[in-house]
This record gives C-alpha cells, sequence and structure tokens, in this order.
C-alpha cells in the first residue's frame, strides 16, 4: 500500500499486482490501514486473473491473510 493524499486528507492505496510483470491487477482506497477487509481487492484480482494466486507477499497485515482464506481458500486443494 502507498500513502496520498486526496483534497487533504490521508488516504491508503491497496495494490494487487503480479510480482513477475509488475502489472497492476487490482486497486482500491481506503481511509485506514487498520481494519482494512481485504477481501474485496482479492475479490476483484480472482476476477481479473480468473486464477488462484501460487504466491503471497504482503507486509504482513492481518487482512490480508483473513481475505485470503475468505476469497482462495479450497478444502480440496
Amino acid at each position: 500500500e502507498i500513502f496520498v493524499k486526496i483534497k487533504g486528507d490521508l488516504k491508503y492505496v491497496f495494490a494487487l499486482m503480479d510480482d513477475e510483470t509488475r502489472y497492476l491487477i487490482a486497486h482500491e482506497v481506503a481511509d485506514r490501514k487498520e481494519g482494512h477487509d481485504a477481501s474485496s481487492l482479492f475479490a476483484k484480482g480472482k476476477q481479473v486473473t480468473q486464477t488462484k494466486p501460487k504466491v503471497l507477499i504482503t507486509d504482513g497485515l492481518g487482512s490480508y491473510h483473513e481475505a485470503y482464506q475468505k476469497e482462495f481458500w479450497e478444502i480440496n486443494r
């Protein structure tokens, strides 16, 4: 994520990017980092790529783990 100022307010831009190509797959803007539900970001990414990521690299924000489980977890792998 990155920080941007929009109309004087600090916002957070969360981005989903392909690590090899650096292609921007999906993004969204949020008011806060903490408490941000990344599920919608991952859902957008899943819709664009039509696949599950092989590797997920994050900064360790807890909502990423929860969102990954919600959007990509499969009982039968």
